[in-house]
């Protein structure tokens, strides 16, 4: 079984992401001059199964800057969970399944015009190279 390698996945994913939601979502942290809205991912919690692949999950975070006019957040939010819910990426060298987990309102900054939502999915991982 082939060892799980997060920077390999997590560029795979970025440029799926990158090609079909645009340039305003990053991996790992947003570049300091970002444009709002934008997505932040991170890959938690990646766990090899004998026989099954790994599992990990993958969140998003997705800020913005307008206060309660919240449109384009919601707008980015939904591009991103249209995008990757139930879909299946791949290349020669792996395969990614998304399922959508929850989706969360994460208002708790002390910043009054910043909003935040999450999304997590869940996503099964197998080496196509073995």
């Amino acid at each position: 079984m082939a060892i799980f390698d997060e920077a390999v996945v997590g560029q795979f994913i970025f440029e799926q992401l990158a090609t079909n939601i645009g340039s305003n979502v990053y991996f790992n942290r947003a570049d300091k001059d970002a444009t709002f809205p934008y997505a932040v991912f991170n890959m938690l919690n990646a766990f090899q199964q004998e026989g099954t692949g790994t599992e990990f999950m993958l969140e998003f975070d997705i800020w913005h800057n307008k206060g309660n006019q919240i449109t384009d957040l919601l707008k980015l939010q939904k591009k991103i969970q249209v995008f990757l819910h139930k879909r299946v990426c791949q290349n020669s060298e792996l395969s990614l399944f998304f399922n959508l987990e929850s989706t969360l309102n994460l208002d708790f900054t002390q910043e009054e015009q910043i909003r935040r939502r999450q999304l997590r999915f869940l996503v099964q991982y197998n080496n196509n190279e073995e």
